[in-house]
């Protein structure tokens, strides 16, 4: 093993605090705060990728399904869905119409399923970056099975309370908007209403991530030391307050760089058209990964601030 891995496994902080199974057979060690990175564990990254990847063909299977029935008699395929002004999707209008209960009732339901099913990988990625295994490798599914299925239902119950939490501020943010447009409309008229208001909904909009960051935070704690879900939840609020400026930047750059390589592609994706499908399906996975690894290195973050926070208490 190389010098430079940072004295990756601490003797003597054996995990020990997981079912039979964990401190027998598959048992692993707490690494070291700074050997938490989630560039060590490309496989774990990986798999977290191939998850959403799954999920989104769900998703676009049907409707690629559906435009393909519906423009398989056009002389040019599929292509006319490339042309300026979008006149054939305005043409799906009347199909839309009555397709999109439908369609926003599938969406809703592998939200939740998905959401449910991912905190399978999210947990095999916080457990392998915050692990290792006795002789200092990443952990392999065997050492995993049994951590992922310990933090499994303390994370869906984290997951309720804090989806139901961001969403709650994201209903505040659109009401915030609206109510202060319509409250400053007649004074100060429509342009400076709309920048007062939208000033207003920012304001919700940083709790709101604010209220993502102690999300993640929690579910970092919870598996790094499988604390319940309310133990989770404070050594979040612990974390957050020794540390809201650092964990707030490093989970608002990536932020933006994912929205960033996004924007970047869809400005490169019509340059293409129709005959550059292969080109854009690249750029839309090699965005995905991006984001997958970007995400995940924020949540090493997050493992490293939640650790940081226990060893000062």
């Amino acid at each position: 093993m190389p010098a430079s891995f940072d004295a990756i496994v601490s003797s003597k902080s054996p995990d020990t605090s997981g079912p039979e199974s964990v401190r027998r057979d598959t048992r692993l060690l707490l690494v070291s705060n700074d050997a938490m990175r989630a560039r060590r564990r490309p496989l774990a990254v990986l798999a977290l990728y191939i998850y959403q990847l799954v999920v989104s063909l769900v998703v676009a299977y049907p409707v690629s399904r559906a435009l393909a029935g519906a423009f398989s008699g056009h002389p040019r395929g599929d292509a006319v869905l490339f042309d300026d002004g979008g006149w054939a999707l305005l043409a799906l209008r009347p199909a839309w119409d009555k397709a999109s209960p439908a369609f926003f009732g599938l969406i809703f339901i592998v939200t939740i399923i998905s959401a449910a099913l991912g905190l399978v990988p999210l947990s095999a990625l916080l457990t392998s970056i915050s692990h290792a295994t006795p002789d200092t490798r990443a952990p392999r599914v065997r050492h995993l099975a049994p951590y992922v299925a310990a933090t499994f239902a303390p994370l869906v119950y984290l997951l309720a309370i804090g989806s139901a939490f961001e969403l709650a501020l994201l209903a505040i943010a659109a009401f915030t908007f609206g109510a202060t447009r319509e409250a400053l409309e007649p004074k100060y008229g429509d342009a400076r209403a709309d920048q007062i208001a939208a000033l207003a909904c920012f304001a919700v909009l940083v709790l709101t991530a604010i209220a993502a960051v102690l999300h993640d935070l929690a579910r970092a704690a919870l598996v790094r030391y499988r604390a319940g879900t309310f133990a989770a939840i404070r050594a979040a609020l612990g974390t957050f307050r020794r540390v809201a400026f650092r964990v707030l930047w490093s989970w608002t750059w990536r932020a933006f760089a994912s929205v960033a390589l996004v924007l970047a592609v869809a400005a490169l994706v019509p340059r293409f058209g129709a005959r550059g499908f292969i080109a854009v399906a690249l750029l839309h996975q090699l965005v995905a990964i991006a984001r997958v690894s970007l995400r995940a290195s924020w949540l090493a973050r997050a493992l490293r601030a939640v650790d940081a926070h226990a060893k000062k208490r």
